[in-house]
């Protein structure tokens, strides 16, 4: 069995400010390390080898830790860098290198890289995950510019412009479902435009709009996307829509005019998950392509998906009302996560779904629930500060 990763304390507050901190703020913090000590047990649990895809005793008696997923390592890097800078504590940057490492020791000859990790060996083509890994590799040589990791996330993306389908205009092949292209391959556009500022390649930006347009005109006047679910005809989780919609935002920032309305598309989508959180209270694990809710189960990690689009929107638009339903949500997912559990081997990570055998990855803790809720606890412990140091949004 891993041991839990134990962190010292930063050398200085992660607040770095001299504002005191609120009550929320201090207890949004404990949530934060707890949920930042077990991504590092993730890799602890692999001996570095990439990030353990989820903990599950019933589904894992032995140790309990699953093999590494090589496309949630990859967006697991930027957060990792992303601690490391927030509260000064320097072996969350050790981590992320090591893990853009592995993906360099797991990517195919062509550029690909796996759809998973079996017996230590890599398996089959994932065109996911080879988008998730140029995100973990443009953030990692951003960081410490070690050209492998360019080297690495150029190959990674020439082979997706190389299998790309023009008829579609998505990539229709190495996909986990054959022939279903998912609306959140926005978040394999998205690396396309990140890198594309570190090698200028015009080939990544034609791609990548033609996805982002594509993806955008499949949204319904509900709101709602087609195809976010994972696979053909499936009711969409939080978590697959908080995929899209990230991607769509990012996007839009990075294209800038030509984005807006890749933006308008994630504002449409926003306020229609808006509306059925302020009427009901709580946030569904899924929706249906009219945003019927299907509450039989939570989305811990749409949640936190959902929580950090609305942040981003919120701060965009100087909307008050989004900011404070974004902080609602991320207080009510905080109470999903285990701070005192049974199985030491638990705390800090947060579950798929709520209750444990919902729909969503159940009866585990996987990697990409807790690497988004502490994404979300981020930039919301960073929003809190802006405004009490320089007060609310100008409107509402």
């Amino acid at each position: 069995m891993a041991a839990q990763a134990t962190l010292s304390p930063p050398p200085r507050d992660v607040s770095a400010s001299a504002i005191e901190p609120t009550a929320f703020q201090r207890t949004l913090r404990e949530h934060l390390l707890a949920g930042a000590s077990w991504l590092l047990s993730t890799v602890s649990a692999t001996n570095g080898a990439g990030s353990s895809a989820f903990y599950s005793r019933p589904l894992r008696p032995r140790t309990g830790w699953a093999e590494a997923c090589p496309k949630s390592t990859g967006y697991i890097i930027p957060t990792l860098y992303d601690l490391a800078e927030h509260t000064g504590v320097p072996v969350y940057a050790e981590r992320a290198g090591q893990l853009a490492n592995w993906l360099l020791s797991v990517q195919h000859y062509d550029g690909a890289l796996p759809e998973a990790i079996r017996n230590n060996e890599p398996v089959d083509r994932s065109v996911f995950g080879t988008g998730q890994a140029i995100l973990g590799w443009v953030t990692a040589y951003r960081v410490a510019h070690d050209r492998r990791h360019l080297d690495a996330a150029v190959r990674a993306a020439d082979w997706l412009v190389q299998h790309f389908d023009v008829n579609a205009c998505t990539w229709v092949r190495f996909t986990m479902s054959l022939g279903y292209a998912p609306a959140y391959f926005t978040r394999v556009a998205w690396p396309l435009l990140e890198l594309r500022s570190l090698h200028d390649e015009p080939a990544y930006t034609q791609v990548a709009s033609k996805v982002l347009d594509q993806i955008s005109s499949w949204q319904h006047d509900s709101g709602a996307i087609d195809h976010c679910g994972e696979h053909r005809g499936q009711t969409a989780s939080t978590h697959t829509i908080g995929y899209t919609l990230r991607g769509l935002l990012e996007s839009a920032r990075l294209l800038g005019d030509d984005g807006d309305g890749h933006a308008e598309t994630v504002r449409n989508a926003a306020q229609a998950l808006l509306a059925d959180f302020a009427a009901s209270g709580s946030l569904a694990g899924a929706y249906d392509t009219d945003c019927a809710p299907v509450r039989s189960f939570t989305c811990p990690s749409g949640s936190a998906q959902i929580a950090t689009i609305w942040l981003t929107l919120a701060q965009q638009d100087g909307n008050n009302h989004l900011l404070n339903a974004a902080l609602n949500l991320v207080e009510r997912t905080m109470a999903h996560q285990c701070m005192h559990p049974m199985d030491a081997e638990c705390k800090g990570a947060v579950p798929g779904s709520v209750p444990l055998t919902g729909e969503f990855a159940p009866l585990r803790y996987p990697n990409r629930a807790t690497n988004f809720f502490v994404e979300a606890l981020l930039l919301a412990d960073r929003r809190i500060r802006e405004l009490l140091e320089n007060g609310p949004c100008a409107s509402s």
